[in-house]
């Protein structure tokens, strides 16, 4: 198996990118925090989340089914929320800067719920909410 690249690393994360062993094949992207390793990231990063001391980004899985994770970086523990395909979440930006066409940032946090806005290209912006107490992800409408 190809050893990973490293594509990213912070004070608090490293990203690798495993290149796959097809031709054509897709490659494995992982994220590590705090001695935790999350394979299939799916999102182009991450996003700080300073009132909670966490960092929330999205994997997935084959099939399509994909993940919203918040992750405690005091306690270490880590909340996946499976994101419902009907919600029109993508998350594939999250992480990138919000001056970005295509992009998913947080937009605020209000005690236990975080207001997570995602714009693509010509589209209108959408927001989405990540209650934390709860651990449900809905559209906000």
């Amino acid at each position: 198996m190809a050893s990973p690249d490293l594509v990213h690393r912070d004070e608090t994360v490293t990203i690798y990118e495993r290149p796959s062993i097809l031709p054509h094949g897709t490659g494995d992207r992982l994220l590590e925090v705090r001695d935790r390793t999350f394979r299939n990231l799916y999102s182009a990063s991450y996003a700080r989340v300073p009132e909670w001391t966490a960092i929330v980004f999205v994997t997935h899985r084959e099939g399509g089914s994909y993940k919203l994770h918040c992750f405690d970086l005091e306690r270490r523990k880590d909340i996946a929320v499976k994101i419902d395909d009907a919600f029109g979440f993508s998350g594939s930006g999250l992480g990138q800067p919000n001056t970005k066409m295509l992009t998913c940032y947080v937009g605020k946090v209000e005690g236990d719920a975080l207001i997570l806005i995602e714009r693509a290209f010509k589209t209108p912006e959408r927001s989405y909410v990540f209650d934390r107490r709860t651990k449900r992800f809905t559209r906000n409408e």
